[in-house]
């Protein structure tokens, strides 16, 4: 489950298109409002996305086919969180309808061998060793894994900083405070839009050994360019750039609006 919600979240961040939106009071940080910024707890990776100020429409290449209810669903979703502690994950997703919602679940379940139960103010997904369990106040609904508590209270201090480097433009944000196994201390990510030109996907990279930064960032050119080409989308090798040191390395990946288009023949 955590894998399918975490390929989810990065499709959405990955291909969007500008929206035009009324301007809001800011928040502590871009795109979530404080409400769930002071409920992150300690976490050591997060990412969130505005849907409601893209352009659902650009996913087509990402966003898996079958269930189709998944299109429906997000066209829904307002702002969307996925955060990850030492011990579970939790999300945070707005503007989402229960009904609709369930009835989704319970058709992507059966492909992944998962069952669905209603309780109290939501449902849980049966998935593996702990079950995803979706509970709703107003129109946000929570989701944690199995009998895990609710996080609570603000995030680390070091979660915060690397926010801090996120443009208040970002429809889309990723940090996190290290990746152990491929050397990494901290990442930054971030999307901005354009309805015109498309839009421009930033990452930061912080690496705990020499000449380990680079490299990463080169594998995620490398993994996105084959996946969407594996959709039937053409990706120029052009829109993306990475430089930097050997500790500390910056990924700028400018795509335009056609990047996501599928092959007609595909």
């Amino acid at each position: 489950m955590r894998q399918s919600l975490v390929a989810l979240f990065v499709a959405v961040v990955l291909a969007a298109c500008g929206k035009s939106h009324v301007d809001e009071a800011p928040s502590r940080v871009p795109v979530i409002p404080d409400s769930i910024t002071s409920q992150l707890g300690t976490v050591g990776f997060a990412m969130a996305v505005d849907l409601d100020k893209i352009d659902i429409a650009a996913l087509t290449v990402l966003i898996p086919d079958d269930p189709p209810c998944i299109h429906a669903v997000l066209k829904t979703v307002k702002v969307a969180v996925l955060t990850q502690s030492a011990e579970s994950w939790q999300a945070y997703v707005t503007g989402l309808g229960q009904p609709l919602l369930r009835d989704c679940v319970s058709k992507f379940a059966p492909m992944f061998g998962g069952t669905v139960a209603d309780h109290g103010s939501g449902f849980e997904l049966a998935l593996g060793d702990k079950p995803a369990v979706f509970t709703w106040t107003g129109d946000t609904a929570l989701i944690t894994e199995g009998s895990n508590a609710p996080h609570a209270g603000d995030p680390p201090a070091v979660i915060l900083e690397l926010l801090a480097k996120v443009p208040r433009t970002a429809k889309g944000w990723l940090v996190a405070s290290g990746f152990p196994k491929y050397k990494i201390k901290s990442a930054t990510a971030w999307m901005e839009t354009d309805p015109t030109t498309g839009w421009t996907f930033t990452v930061i990279a912080e690496a705990s050994e020499q000449d380990m930064a680079k490299p990463w960032l080169d594998s995620i050119v490398t993994g996105f360019t084959a996946a969407a080409r594996a959709k039937g989308a053409t990706i120029d090798p052009s829109w993306f750039t990475v430089t930097g040191t050997p500790t500390t390395a910056k990924l700028v990946a400018t795509l335009p609006p056609s990047a996501f288009q599928v092959s007609a023949t595909k």
